[in-house]
C-alpha cells in the first residue's frame, strides 16, 4: 500500500510539472501534425488563455500525442496570409451539408471573384474505371458533371449550375439538364465530358482528398489551413471574413457586409413548404410524395416512383384488364371501357345460354 501511494505521488508530481510547463507556454502557437486542426495555443487548463490568444473561449484539448493541452485558434490568427488567398472546398455533390456550404459560399465568390483562387474537390474513391461516392452512383455521376462544368465553362457557370441542382434536383440530381440550361452550358458537352474525362477528373480529386487528409463533407482550407468556419451554414459574412483575413492587404470588397443566406431548396418559393406533408400526386408516369427530402426544414415534392401502367390520383395504376374481364371502372381496362353487358353463367349441350345475367365487363 505504501509503495502504491509513493508511486502515485511521483506520477502526480511529474504530471503537475508537465501541466505547469504547458500553462507557462500559454502565448506560444504550435501546429500539430493532425491535418484536421488549424492551429493551437497551449493553454494548460487555463480557459482565459484560450480567449486571450485565440479569440475563442472553450475546452482545452490534448494535442501532440497527449504531451500538452491546447485550444483551437480562430482563422484570423491561424491562417497564413497571401496576396491571393487560396480557398479549397471539399464536398460530395448530393450531401445536404455540402450543399449548405456551397449556398453560403456563392455570394462570397460573387463578391471577391478573381481576387481569390477558388478550388473545389469532390470526395470520391476510384477503383479501376469505377468512381464511388458515399451517396451512390447518382452522386458519383453528379460529381463528374459538376467537375466538367467547372473545367469547361468556368466558375460563374459552375456556381450557377450547382445552385440550380442543389435547389431543384433532389437527392438524385435528376434535373441536371435544366441546370445546364440555367448555367448556359451545353448538355451534350457535359455528357461527353462525363464519359470521356470524368474518370480522370475524379482521379485527381480523389488524390487531392487523400493528400489533404479530408474525411468529411464539407471541409474547407484557406491557404492550406483547415477552417471550421465552413460549418457556419448560412453565415455568409463569416465565410467572407475568414477569407478576407487571409489577404496581405484586404481589398475594398472586404468592407462589404453580406447578409445571412438561410439555405432553402426548391424553386423560387424560397423558405416555405411547397406542399402538405404526406400528400401524393402524379408527375407524368411517376408518383411523388410530399416530404422534407433534403433536410432544409421545408416540404417539397420528390421520391419519384415510376409507374409501369401510368399514374392516377397519386397512385400507380394496376396492370390493365383485357376484354371480357370484370371491372368497376374504365381505368382498369386496357380499352378504358367498362360496360354493363349481358353475359352467361351456363350453357346447355346445344350451346344455348341457360343462365343469362348482366355484369360490368371490359369491352
Amino acid at each position: 500500500m505504501k509503495g502504491a501511494v509513493i508511486a502515485l505521488i511521483i506520477a502526480w508530481t511529474a504530471f503537475s510539472g508537465l501541466w505547469s510547463m504547458a500553462a507557462a507556454e500559454c502565448s506560444a502557437l504550435t501546429t500539430p501534425s493532425d491535418k484536421h486542426v488549424s492551429c493551437w495555443t497551449l493553454c494548460g487548463n487555463d480557459l482565459s488563455c484560450c480567449k486571450e490568444h485565440t479569440g475563442v473561449k472553450g475546452t482545452c484539448y490534448w494535442i501532440n500525442s497527449k504531451i500538452s493541452r491546447g485550444c483551437r485558434g480562430t482563422t484570423e490568427i491561424c491562417t497564413p496570409k497571401s496576396d491571393k488567398p487560396k480557398v479549397e472546398l471539399y464536398v460530395m455533390s448530393l450531401c445536404p451539408y455540402a450543399n449548405m456550404a456551397e449556398y453560403t459560399m456563392q455570394p462570397v465568390h460573387d463578391l471577391l471573384g478573381e481576387k481569390v483562387e477558388w478550388v473545389t474537390h469532390y470526395i470520391v474513391s476510384v477503383y479501376g474505371d469505377t468512381v464511388k461516392s458515399l451517396h451512390g452512383q447518382a452522386e458519383a455521376d453528379e460529381d463528374m458533371r459538376e467537375a466538367c462544368v467547372r473545367r469547361d465553362y468556368g466558375l460563374n457557370a459552375y456556381w450557377n449550375f450547382i445552385d440550380y441542382v442543389n435547389r431543384n434536383c433532389g437527392r438524385t440530381g435528376q434535373c441536371w439538364q435544366n441546370a445546364a440550361s440555367y448555367a448556359n452550358a451545353d448538355v451534350n458537352v457535359i455528357q461527353a465530358c462525363l464519359t470521356g474525362s470524368g474518370l480522370n477528373l475524379m482521379k485527381a480529386d480523389a488524390e487531392a482528398t487523400v493528400n489533404a487528409g479530408v474525411l468529411g463533407s464539407p471541409t474547407m482550407f484557406i491557404n492550406g489551413v483547415e477552417t471550421w468556419v465552413v460549418y457556419k451554414y448560412g453565415k455568409t459574412n463569416s465565410y467572407k471574413e475568414a477569407i478576407c483575413a487571409a489577404f496581405n492587404m484586404r481589398p475594398t470588397e472586404c468592407a462589404v457586409t453580406l447578409e445571412d443566406t438561410p439555405f432553402c431548396y426548391g424553386d423560387a418559393g424560397g423558405c416555405q413548404n411547397k406542399c402538405n406533408l404526406g400528400t401524393k400526386r402524379c408527375s407524368g408516369d411517376s408518383k411523388q410524395t410530399c416530404e422534407d427530402f433534403n433536410g432544409d426544414g421545408y416540404t417539397e415534392w420528390g421520391g419519384d416512383v415510376p409507374c409501369a401502367n401510368g399514374c392516377l390520383d397519386g397512385e400507380c395504376k394496376p396492370a390493365c384488364k383485357p376484354s371480357n374481364n370484370g371491372c368497376s371502372n374504365g381505368s382498369e381496362c386496357c380499352s378504358n371501357k367498362c360496360l354493363y353487358v349481358k353475359a352467361c353463367g351456363a350453357y346447355d349441350v346445344r350451346g344455348i345460354c341457360t343462365r343469362p345475367f348482366y355484369s360490368w365487363r371490359c369491352q
